[in-house]
C-alpha cells in the first residue's frame, strides 16, 4: 500500500506523503 502512495505522489518524499495522509484524516475528523 505504501509503495502505491509513493508512486502516486511521485516527487514527494515519504514524510510529505504521510503528512498529507495525516492532514486528510484530521480533516475527516473535523
Amino acid at each position: 500500500e505504501n509503495n502505491m502512495l509513493i508512486r502516486i505522489n511521485g516527487e514527494q518524499s515519504v514524510e510529505d506523503v504521510y503528512s498529507d495522509i495525516i492532514k486528510a484524516i484530521e480533516d475527516d475528523n473535523n
